[in-house]
């Protein structure tokens, strides 16, 4: 698919001869430990240049159809920030959290609609975190809550469009018990619990502006299961 010529779309089989490998060069480092018996940390640091980036556009033909043409971007530089750890907080709590920072921006790129070196890369948000707070109780009872969160993220190479940056919510309660010869599992929960709203995908580079996708509302959802018991 990849290989499909934007210029002749319609003859299905035609071949994108102008189309090149990328190539990368990067850099890692890492590291990861422990701090006395109760926590666990992870950490990374990455630099990657790349050159002919491989990169996603729309033509007017396909906009309906959700199909992707490719093309080769000059070059840009991806740099970045990895976080996570892990926390028992006593016996019955645990506590989690990551973080990522991404600075991804083409340092040249020149296509018929413009010169977009400079910009930001479409698709990927600058920063994005999570953490979660889960506990486990007496008689197979367990709850927990993760909240997600999500800077703005450029949807096109020209840096025009940008989907809003969020907070999500979502809580869950549930207990795993066995009765007679079998295990039953129930659960409940609410994702989305403030009922935000904010774009759960985007369309790099659509036709027509087409590049959200929302995400639901505040979700609820039940979870009954039935296992025959071990032996």
């Amino acid at each position: 698919t990849e290989l499909a010529n934007p210029e002749d779309p319609g003859a299905g089989g035609g071949f994108n001869r102008t189309l090149e490998p990328q190539t990368a060069r990067s850099f890692e480092l890492g590291l990861r430990g422990v701090v006395g018996t109760r926590v666990n940390y992870e950490a990374s640091l990455f630099r990657a240049r790349i050159d002919d980036a491989i990169t996603s556009f729309e033509v007017p033909e396909f906009s309906g159809s959700g199909r992707d043409f490719f093309r080769n971007a000059g070059r840009s530089t991806r740099n970045g920030l990895e976080l996570a750890a892990t926390a028992r907080l006593g016996e019955n709590w645990r506590l989690r959290g990551g973080y990522t920072y991404s600075d991804f921006e083409f340092d040249r790129f020149v296509t018929p609609d413009g010169d977009f070196g400079g910009n930001r890369l479409p698709g990927v948000p600058r920063h994005r975190g999570f953490g979660s707070l889960d506990w486990t109780g007496p008689a197979g009872l367990y709850a927990g809550a993760d909240l997600r969160g999500v800077s703005e993220v450029v949807a096109d190479n020209a840096n025009t469009a940008a989907a809003s940056e969020y907070f999500s919510l979502d809580v869950h309660l549930g207990r795993d018990f066995t009765a007679g010869s079998l295990d039953l599992g129930l659960s409940a929960g609410i994702a989305n619990l403030f009922d935000e709203r904010y774009i759960d995908n985007v369309r790099v580079n659509a036709f027509g502006g087409r590049f959200f996708e929302p995400a639901p509302g505040r979700t609820f959802h039940l979870r009954i299961q039935v296992r025959r018991a071990a032996g």
